[in-house]
């Protein structure tokens, strides 16, 4: 039977592909691009390398901090940390040899337990071997940059990783509060390049806020930890993923030929699909093979082959038979469906992607407009729950109202408009004013103990007398503030400024004004005893009779600022900046001044005994 091995062999190679060059374009394309974005990855890591070099290991002091930062993560790599001036950022450089860089400027500008909080950040990157998934990631990206879905799983793989390591830094100091405080900080200097393989506390506004939301949210898990159920539940999808895709053969639909051959109606197989069409493509070709049946009838030989011969030819050519082989092909059909739904889905994608950043750029541009403490401090209210507002008073606009005398004790107002506001004699301890427009209000003899005050506007506010200690001002706005008289004692004004601010004879002992901002502020006959100041910007401040024995003065600047007769025994000053300042009969004694600057200073009747002078400028021998 001639026509087996013919289907035999017909079964070898059931398609064709068309022809034209469009594959070889299309791959070209591909080759070029992910070649390019593969290099970029390369590029970065020798990048990387660079910065490791240029880097400066820290002294002592700090790789004990690393120690007691590796013995809060077991099981982690060894890793080094170091300085750089060519970042903006805190860091980690990763893969071999992981390094964790500081920027110089922040080395001296971070607390003992920022520095703390950013450390474990980024050592749990190394914790959780991100830098090495990160590069597989980058790889990936590389090779699918057509797929719309990569881009946007990677996009949030690096929220998630950030995430991650928030949590695992929750987890060792149980503060999210501070640490939302710490990352607020670094956002002053977010806008920066970022590097591929690197990994950065602040990545970029709109994560920042999606970050400190989950931060500051009391009922979201922050386990950084899988569980067991989570991960069964996950593996169990994946094994069945796998089990079903294994059952399912793969089916590849190609163009189909145009060539309408024709056949004999005999060899017509209707009930075997995937084996009609390269039948019926060689089966046209037997047809001679028909004449050696007429020698079966000798005596009539020209009957058959006159009359009924024709018609059985002319059968397989009819209309009806050509599109035999179009019903016959579903999966061109598939294909053409499956395309038009995959742009379909595209589209969506993309509609969705675009509302979805402009969403989140709307979040960005509001919640930024004041500190991103404010966010959710109602899950984190102390004391059980807040007392509602007085009856009477608008409960959102609050601006101008005569609130004198009111007890509002532990009262949650964060984001409130208060502008203008009587709050004189009112007793406003414990309260949650994160982010409250307080400007030109009137607090004066005021009880504000232990209150929340962070990110709030307090420009020309009036604080005179009033009660603050404990309370949180850090990242507020105290610019022309009154606050002569108040009591500040173990309050917490990180970077606070203060610019103007009229703080004389306020008792400010045991405060925490690292990075404020004190320029031409008043601090005559001040307490500043214990007070933290470094790296504070104190230039042509009044600390006239001030007292700031023992104070953390580090790296402050006190350029030009007036300094007669205040008590500054046993500060620590060491990097301070004195140039052209007045320190005339100003107490020394027992300070440490190693690396100061001096230049210009007045030192007429300063008692400088026993302190120490290493390596300062401008003082003569």
């Amino acid at each position: 039977d001639p026509a087996g091995p013919v289907a035999a062999q017909t079964l070898t190679f059931p398609v064709r592909l068309a022809a034209g060059s469009w594959p070889l374009f299309v791959f070209g394309f591909w080759l070029v691009v992910a070649t390019g974005l593969t290099g970029r990855v390369v590029w970065s890591y020798v990048h990387l390398q660079t910065l490791k070099c240029r880097s400066t290991p820290l002294g002592s002091s700090f790789q004990q901090q690393l120690e007691r930062w590796s013995q809060a993560y077991a099981k982690v790599r060894r890793v080094t940390l170091c300085s750089s001036r060519e970042i903006p950022l805190p860091m980690v450089l990763g893969l071999v040899n992981p390094v964790i860089l500081i920027p110089e400027m922040l080395v001296t500008q971070l607390s003992e337990a920022e520095l703390d909080q950013i450390g474990l950040h980024e050592l749990a990157h190394i914790r959780r071997w991100d830098d090495w998934t990160n590069l597989l990631q980058k790889l990936v990206e590389a090779v699918f940059f057509f797929h719309p879905a990569v881009w946007w799983i990677s996009s949030n793989l690096d929220v998630e990783r950030e995430i991650a390591c928030d949590d695992w830094v929750i987890a060792v100091t149980g503060n999210p509060r501070t640490y939302a405080a710490c990352l607020a900080k670094l956002a002053q200097s977010v806008q920066h390049r970022q590097l591929m393989l690197a990994h950065n506390a602040v990545k970029t506004k709109s994560q920042l806020v999606q970050r400190v939301e989950l931060l500051l949210d009391k009922q979201r898990d922050a386990t950084p930890r899988l569980s067991r159920i989570s991960f069964v539940a996950v593996l169990s999808v994946l094994i069945l993923a796998v089990v079903q895709c294994a059952q399912v053969s793969s089916v590849i639909a190609l163009p189909q030929s145009t060539t309408n051959p024709t056949a004999d109606p005999g060899t017509r197989p209707v009930t075997d699909p995937p084996r009609t069409r390269p039948v019926l493509k060689l089966a046209a070709r037997p047809a001679p093979p028909a004449a050696p049946v007429a020698p079966v009838a000798p005596q009539a030989p020209l009957p058959p082959i006159s009359t009924p011969a024709l018609p059985k030819v002319a059968a397989p050519v009819a209309p009806p038979e050509p599109p035999a082989p179009e019903a016959a092909s579903p999966l061109v059909v598939a294909q053409a469906n499956s395309d038009e739904d995959l742009k379909q889905q595209s589209e969506i994608l993309k509609r969705e992607t675009r509302k979805l950043v402009g969403e989140s750029m709307k979040l960005v541009n509001q919640s930024l407009k004041r500190t991103t403490e404010k966010l959710r401090r109602d899950n984190f209210a102390q004391g059980g729950a807040a007392p509602a507002i007085p009856s009477g008073y608008d409960s959102t606009n609050m601006s101008g109202q005569d609130l004198r005398n009111t007890d509002l004790r532990n009262t949650n107002l964060s984001g409130r408009d208060l502008s203008g506001s009587n709050l004189s004699g009112s007793n406003l301890s414990g309260i949650d004013l994160s982010g409250t427009d307080l400007s030109g209000s009137n607090l004066s003899g005021a009880d504000l103990s232990n209150a929340d005050l962070s990110g709030a506007n307090l420009d020309g506010a009036n604080l005179s007398g009033t009660n603050l200690s404990g309370a949180r001002l850090t990242g507020a706005n105290l610019d022309g503030v009154n606050l002569r008289g108040a009591t500040l004692t173990s309050a917490t004004m990180k970077g606070a400024n203060l610019d103007g601010a009229d703080l004389s004879s306020t008792n400010l002992s045991q405060s925490d004004l690292t990075g404020a901002n004190l320029d031409g502020a008043n601090l005559r006959n001040a307490g500043l005893k214990g007070v933290r100041l470094k790296g504070a910007n104190l230039d042509g401040a009044d600390l006239r009779d001030a007292d700031l024995s023992g104070a953390g003065l580090a790296g402050a600047n006190f350029d030009s600022a007036r300094l007669n007769n205040a008590k500054m025994s046993n500060a620590n000053l060491k990097g301070a900046n004195f140039g052209n300042a007045d320190l005339s009969g100003t107490s020394l004694d027992g300070a440490n001044l190693n690396g100061a600057n001096m230049t210009g200073a007045i030192l007429n009747g300063t008692n400088l005994t026993g302190a120490s002078l290493k390596a300062v400028v401008g003082l003569e021998k």
